[in-house]
């Protein structure tokens, strides 16, 4: 029977750390991202602990998703799952703030930029990155007999979120 490959986008904490340890413990063979940004992060040394390989991908720069695609190389991919996306360190603080302790007039006020700014940004971790990855590495899906493509989200994707509310009351 032929290893199975499986590529996990965004693996170096939470859900797709835990999804890589998984895998590689069903003898798949995983290759697992990382932001560039990150790969000092202690995360990164638990990720190559598995036993994955590790690549980097920004959702944010096509290059490093296209440059990914062929380090992979031809041989099929499985599944390809992403679960890649971050949260903007100065709207962190939103989960702490409930909508009736503050006025969402004060909340939003003084945070036109850094929101514009975000807001561009998560559009492009939210579908622009995992469409990009799928384009990408659409050939090596086409060689599996049975390809799956696996899109997660945390709850900041909800457009029903606190989050949404809280910023857009």
């Amino acid at each position: 029977m032929a290893t199975k490959n499986v590529l996990i986008i965004g693996a170096n904490r939470g859900i797709g750390l835990n999804l890589a340890k998984a895998f590689v413990s069903l003898s798949w063979e995983v290759t697992a991202s990382i932001r560039p940004q990150t790969r000092d992060d202690p995360s990164v040394a638990e990720l190559k602990d598995t036993g994955a390989t590790v690549v980097e991908i920004d959702y944010l720069d096509d290059g490093t998703i296209e440059k990914a695609a062929e380090a992979y190389g031809d041989k099929p991919l499985d599944i390809l799952i992403n679960v890649g996306c971050k949260l903007h360190p100065q709207l962190a603080t939103f989960r702490l703030i409930r909508t009736s302790q503050v006025s969402p007039h004060i909340l939003c006020r003084g945070m036109n930029s850094l929101l514009s700014s975000w807001l561009r940004d998560f559009e492009s971790w939210l579908w622009q990155g995992p469409f990009l990855t799928m384009k990408h590495f659409l050939p090596k899906l086409e060689k599996a007999s049975q390809p799956k493509i696996v899109n997660i989200s945390s709850i900041f994707g909800s457009i029903s979120g606190k989050y949404f509310i809280v910023l857009s009351s």
